[in-house]
């Protein structure tokens, strides 16, 4: 039996990068994860730098490369980075040809409020810095 998690509301980006210069980041409304399928002896999330937290908004944000543990995603917003375009049109028949992603990176943000963190439901993944 599977383990689902709902991530809280606006708690989750995904990064697709497409090679030559296209990748595109979907900021995700509502987001379940499988908790199965996420190993327990390996640290996947590592934590993001000073730049990325401030790129998705401020506070702790965690990554992990890959897209395997999504079990269904609500996106409530698409940016295309690298590229300018006057119309929605125009940027996706820039995707068209854009076979999958060579890489999948999604960002999740653990810490919601100061009283609300689910930062520990994940503890066992995240990744802690050599001291």
């Amino acid at each position: 039996m599977s383990n689902f998690y709902e991530m809280p509301k606006w708690s989750m980006f995904v990064l697709e990068n497409y090679g030559n210069g296209k990748s595109t980041l979907f900021e995700c409304k509502r987001t379940t994860i499988d908790l199965d399928i996420l190993p327990d002896d390996e640290e996947i999330f590592g934590e993001c730098d000073e730049e990325e937290n401030k790129r998705f908004g401020g506070g702790q944000w965690y990554e992990m490369v890959s897209n395997y543990c999504i079990v269904s995603v609500e996106y409530g917003s698409l940016t295309n980075y690298g590229y300018t375009y006057d119309s929605d049109s125009e940027r996706d028949a820039d995707f068209e040809d854009c076979d999958d992603p060579e890489e999948t990176i999604l960002y999740f943000k653990f810490k919601q409020k100061d009283d609300w963190d689910i930062t520990s439901d994940f503890q066992k993944y995240l990744e802690i810095p050599d001291e």
